[in-house]
């Protein structure tokens, strides 16, 4: 979604991109191809993890990171089943080494009044800061809502929340980061979004970013 990973996978064979950007000027760029229907590998890179100092945490932190997923769709294995996913990222050479770890699960709900997707699930986070700091094996729960009003198909309302490591002086912190947003499905191929985003220490402010997918 906003921040938070679904268990939504691409299609055999398609490609997807996002391209973003905040009011400070941080961009983020991705692309992800879809494997057999059942995985994705991903590679990306964004300036969410920050050097805070003491605080606030100012210093945006640009990292190239890897990621691969896999899991089933939902109703695949049986009637109810919520799609479930497993996903590892890791940020590539050259970079501050972080990582994480994370099973999510997402299931669509139909009502009167529009269709809920509902994401839920954990995260496992680690860094290492160099000069002997590091985070350490970090467990939190990870999830968001989403809502597709049946009057406006084409609109997705968004909200969610994750986990992301910081930077301090006195080592690495785990720190919370939520969003809330809307989506316009403009075409099949392509979506717009614009969201706030929100961490522990500081309003990282409005966020605006492109989708698009080429393929099935």
């Amino acid at each position: 979604m906003i921040t938070a990973p679904t268990a939504w996978l691409p299609a055999a064979g398609a490609a997807v991109a996002s391209a973003s950007l905040d009011q400070h000027g941080i961009a983020t760029i991705g692309a992800g191809y879809g494997l057999g229907g059942i995985a994705e590998v991903e590679r990306d890179g964004d300036g969410d993890l920050h050097d805070c100092g003491s605080s606030p945490c100012s210093q945006a932190l640009y990292q190239a990171r890897a990621t691969f997923r896999a899991g089933a769709r939902q109703d695949e294995w049986f009637d109810g089943q919520p799609a479930v996913v497993v996903g590892v990222q890791e940020s590539l050479p050259g970079t501050r080494r972080a990582g994480s770890a994370y099973v999510v699960a997402s299931r669509t709900l139909g009502t009167g009044f529009g269709s809920w997707h509902l994401h839920a699930g954990a995260i496992a986070l680690d860094v290492d800061a160099g000069g002997g700091q590091r985070l350490g094996f970090t467990v939190r729960p990870i999830g968001g809502i989403e809502l597709v009003p049946s009057q406006y198909p084409k609109t997705t309302m968004m909200v969610d929340a994750t986990w992301l490591p910081e930077l301090y002086t006195s080592g690495p912190r785990a720190a919370w980061l939520g969003g809330f947003g809307a989506r316009y499905q403009a075409f099949s191929w392509a979506s717009i979004e614009l969201a706030i985003r929100a961490s522990t220490e500081e309003n990282r402010g409005v966020m605006v970013r492109v989708n698009g997918v080429l393929g099935r």
